[in-house]
């Protein structure tokens, strides 16, 4: 199943406060927003389906059933006339969707006739192959399998109605991709600090809106690692109108206004935030009750931005002839103090905010420093696999002592063993946090990428657990070296008929492109093992070959070669 990746939508302008009770749409940061081609979708052709006609078969009546449930903008109404009195009653169309392919409608034989209906009764059978599967809020899970639905029908006032619905909706693959965008709910870490995306499915149009907010009102899928402001209980419309002048109306509780000023500015930044990936929306409103909920003027612009660790997005380091460089799309810069006069022997160096580590040539130990290389102290390793920072300042150690994996954060003086839980069975090789510091990427020697969740502390950013990671990518061959894209999306090296190559996947498993399928520039075979991806919506990618070389791909060039080298180290900062 392939969906379609996200990128910041064009033209969200920041507005202060509408009415001084709105808040702008933020203009500026690494957003996981609306689909390059929404608009595509919102004009997609409508289709009203029709109803039940007198005299049809049950196997024409299963057809009908399952062709209304592709009318957009989307709606059961119709879909539920196929159904007997008592079926219409109990039918949970909300519950998931089903997207399917290669479908097979059969009669099976009943009683009183061998291969037709009776006059009580028939069975209709649905042969097919689940594609994915989503859940009320739209989460996506792979399918692959077989699908298999027999629908009986019964004769209501001499016509064939279904009496058994499979609770949720049928859609074909077609109408997924035709009608379906990925779209991020943003929630916060357990601290409250930074927001956190998760991915939903939904279908783009008019309705984009309430979809949205709903979604976001359920809560996140694990409220041990993620937490929500706004709660199932705050009586959220269940329609947000969004006028001509780009107005998103969102109306909760009277008893939300009475909660502290903290809570209500970090639901306002979840709604903005997850708003703001409606092409049409360019500021919110949100009112409780009688009383209007948003932060002054002087502080609306920043709204979600203090909570978006990302910034201008990440930098990328190398060590370039035994010296700390910064990598841009211009060459390589010094980097101030004394890692950039010499690594002094540490060949994989990673940088962040809070300092810079460095693994000893003989692996034996992490150089922890400020950024300028002073206060240094050691912590002991053994065969190490990742040396990165995170966006709250931690260091991450992911070492693989006496066969098992082991993760370490070090913080200040602190060095703490988080529990890794299955991850410690893993044959882990790679292993990356996301920009945003609530998840993690690891490749583990298998044909696959897993993703999985951080748990912090509830008032602090300590890593508290490292939640069971879910496999995003099969089927890859040699994957190796996973970094991110964005907040959603990672990206990875695997092997290909033409040598090693740049790979990206969706965290939830729904879209993968690269390497001979990618519309990317290819890299020559030249043997890279390491990566690291740069800022943008369209980021520019560097690879490191066997060689030492550094090879860069500009956004929407092919790769080029520097003249910088040899390079070893090479690593991307939060």
């Amino acid at each position: 199943m392939r969906a379609r990746r996200t990128v910041p939508a064009a033209g969200l302008v920041v507005l202060a406060l509408v009415l001084s009770a709105c808040a702008g749409i933020p203009g500026t940061g690494r957003v996981q927003s609306a689909s390059v081609d929404d608009d595509d979708a919102a004009s997609a052709p409508r289709y009203a389906p029709a109803g039940p006609r007198a005299g049809s078969t049950p196997d024409q009546i299963v057809r009908g059933y399952l062709d209304a449930m592709l009318a957009y903008p989307v709606s059961t109404g119709t879909a539920a006339r196929f159904l007997s009195p008592e079926a219409r009653l109990t039918w949970q169309s909300q519950e998931h969707t089903t997207v399917y392919a290669d479908q097979r409608l059969s009669v099976v034989p009943t009683r009183g006739l061998d291969n037709g209906p009776s006059d009580d009764g028939s069975v209709v059978e649905l042969r097919a192959t689940r594609q994915a599967r989503l859940d009320a809020q739209g989460r996506y899970e792979p399918g692959g399998d077989d699908l298999t639905t027999r629908f009986r029908l019964t004769r209501v006032k001499g016509q064939w109605r279904i009496v058994n619905p499979p609770s949720g909706t049928l859609v074909t693959s077609k109408f997924f991709e035709d009608y379906y965008r990925p779209y991020s709910l943003w929630f916060f870490d357990r601290p409250g600090r930074r927001l956190v995306p998760e991915v939903v499915h939904l279908v783009a149009g008019e309705r984009l809106a309430s979809s949205l907010a709903t979604s976001l009102s359920i809560g996140p899928e694990d409220d041990s690692a993620l937490r929500t402001f706004l709660e199932p209980g705050d009586g959220l419309r269940p329609s947000v109108p969004v006028d001509e002048e780009g107005l998103a109306d969102v109306e909760l509780a009277e008893e939300v206004a009475s909660r502290s000023e903290s809570e209500r500015e970090r639901l306002l930044a979840q709604l903005v935030r997850t708003l703001g990936q409606v092409p049409d929306v360019r500021s919110v409103r949100v009112t409780a009750g009688t009383t209007r909920l948003a932060p002054d003027e002087s502080r609306s612009s920043g709204l979600t931005s203090r909570y978006d660790p990302s910034g201008s997005g990440p930098r990328v380091y190398a060590v370039v002839r035994g010296r700390l460089r910064e990598v841009t799309t211009d060459g390589v810069e010094p980097v101030a103090g004394a890692w950039g006069r010499s690594t002094q022997g540490f060949s994989r160096v990673a940088v962040g905010d809070a300092g810079v580590a460095g693994l000893a040539d003989d692996g034996s130990g992490v150089r922890v420093t400020d950024r300028l290389g002073n206060d240094p102290r050691t912590v002991p390793a053994s065969r190490l696999v990742a040396l990165t920072w995170d966006s709250a300042g931690i260091l991450w150690i992911v070492d693989r002592p006496s066969g098992s994996t082991r993760v370490r954060t070090v913080r200040g003086d602190e060095v703490t063993t988080v529990p890794a839980g299955p991850l410690a069975a893993l044959d882990v090789s790679s292993f990356a946090v996301s920009p945003d510091g609530g998840h993690f990427a690891v490749t583990d020697g298998s044909d696959g990428v897993r993703v999985g969740s951080v748990r912090r502390g509830d008032t602090e950013e300590a890593v508290v657990a490292l939640l069971a990671p879910r496999r995003v990518v099969r089927r890859a061959e040699r994957p190796a070296s996973v970094r991110w894209f964005d907040g959603t999306h990672v990206g990875f090296l695997a092997s290909t008929q033409v040598g090693d190559q740049v790979h990206s996947a969706a965290i939830d498993g729904s879209d993968r492109s690269g390497g001979l399928t990618g519309a990317e520039p290819l890299l020559p075979d030249v043997g890279v093992d390491q990566l690291a991806i740069g800022p943008g919506a369209r980021p520019p990618v560097w690879a490191v070959d066997a060689k030492g070389r550094l090879w860069y791909r500009p956004v929407g060039q092919s790769w080029l070669i520097s003249d910088q080298g040899p390079v070893g180290g090479l690593s991307s900062s939060p």
